[in-house]
């Protein structure tokens, strides 16, 4: 996710709750320099939906519920995504807290993506919207 962060031009990459150290030799080698280049981030999820609130950026809660699909959202001002883990999704604080819910829409048998594969298929959408 953090090579995708820094393909697609993000501004940080905030780790709410995390499970795994950000700093991690794997993480880090994964990374391929990515964790260099994008601002990281590591803190609570309230603190993070606080924060986001004072600075007036609108969060989108990835979720397979949600009617609306990614494509019908406006990703060009101050946004936010926010993405749960593969197993488990997004927290029902982190849902509760979002502007908005979106959904990829999935023709097949699975009813989700990979958290990294959603993270680029949404986050190319936002570059698409802010190049026009």
């Amino acid at each position: 996710m953090l090579r995708t962060a820094d393909s697609a031009g993000c501004d940080a990459l905030v780790i709410c709750d995390p499970v795994t150290d950000a700093f991690n030799p794997n993480v880090v080698r994964s990374s391929q320099g990515a964790l260099f280049s994008v601002p990281v981030a590591v803190c609570s999820s309230a603190e993070a939906v606080a924060w986001m609130q004072a600075k007036g950026i609108r969060s989108l809660a990835t979720t397979p519920a949600a009617t609306k699909t990614f494509w019908d959202v406006d990703c060009r001002g101050p946004s936010a995504l926010l993405l749960g883990s593969e197993k488990d999704g997004l927290s029902d604080f982190m849902l509760g807290s979002a502007a908005e819910r979106i959904a990829i829409p999935q023709a097949g048998l699975s009813d989700s993506l990979n958290v990294s594969m959603a993270a680029g298929i949404v986050l190319f959408e936002a570059v698409r919207q802010r190049r026009k």
